[in-house]
């Protein structure tokens, strides 16, 4: 968890206390592709480390049903965060998400994250900002 005091966050907002040791902050822009009922990996797994999601931005580009889309831990894995379900029309639809810097959800040990829509057919471009911490 970030160091609740945000002391160091408003020093050095790049950075991350966790485990006793600075982490960088980092951020992931990209686009899922098409996904229909699957999943794309939207941050790599990290060697003995979680990765802790702090925000999200996401914005649907391409849209054909109405679903919901999520963040999974690993690959097929279970559901770590409900990002938003998107209805009818979902082309333009905006979801922004973040709790002032804390983590809200993370991810198992040497584990990827995925981002995964359930119905057929959707297209998502992401920004999730994000670091990584035993």
């Amino acid at each position: 968890m970030i160091d609740p005091t945000n002391v160091a966050s408003a020093t050095d907002p790049s950075t991350a206390y966790d485990g006793g040791a600075a982490r960088p902050i980092l951020t992931v822009v990209a686009s899922s592709g098409s996904l229909s009922t699957s999943a794309a990996t939207a941050i790599a797994a990290a060697p003995g480390l979680r990765t802790k999601i702090i925000g999200l931005n996401i914005v649907c580009t391409a849209w054909a049903a109405e679903g919901t889309l999520q963040l999974r831990d690993g690959a097929g894995g279970s559901g770590i965060f409900v990002i938003a379900r998107f209805p009818t029309p979902g082309v333009g639809a905006r979801v922004a998400f973040d709790i002032g810097g804390k983590m809200f959800c993370q991810s198992s040990v040497n584990t990827l994250v995925e981002i995964f829509y359930n119905v057929a057919s959707g297209t998502f471009t992401y920004n999730i900002i994000y670091y990584q911490a035993p």
